[in-house]
């Protein structure tokens, strides 16, 4: 007789969701998650439900933000042979608050049109 046994990777638990936060352009942004299971956990940060190249740690920071940062964050955690499954957390929404005056607007264009690494600038005054 053959037994086999089949043993699943305890579910990882987030413990510290990133929070929502409202800030001025220029300034810092820096949002944190936390995350614990049984192995080793990596981290995958989201904007808007789309990975962000390069943001793999438990935290975000975004120096001088724009107006184009604005947008829903969320942190994805998994263990390394969990093939890209593993849980996600509550979103954070990043509100960014206009300067006084001159404001420089930022439209991020679908990437099915324009290239999704070069965002067209606008220029306005605001009243």
């Amino acid at each position: 007789m053959i037994i086999h046994t089949i043993m699943f990777a305890e579910p990882i638990q987030i413990t510290n969701h990133p929070a929502s936060q409202e800030k001025k352009e220029g300034a810092r942004v820096k949002l944190k998650c936390k995350a614990q299971g049984r192995k080793k956990v990596f981290y995958q940060w989201l904007k808007d439900g789309t990975k962000m190249r390069g943001q793999n740690r438990s935290t975000l920071a975004l120096d001088s933000v724009e107006l184009c940062d604005f947008g829903f964050y969320s942190c994805q955690v998994r263990y390394a042979d969990s093939h890209g499954r593993g849980v996600t957390s509550y979103p954070a929404i990043v509100d960014i608050v206009p300067r006084d005056g001159m404001s420089e607007y930022c439209v991020r264009p679908r990437p099915n049109r324009f290239s999704k690494h070069h965002p067209t600038w606008l220029n306005t005054t605001l009243l």
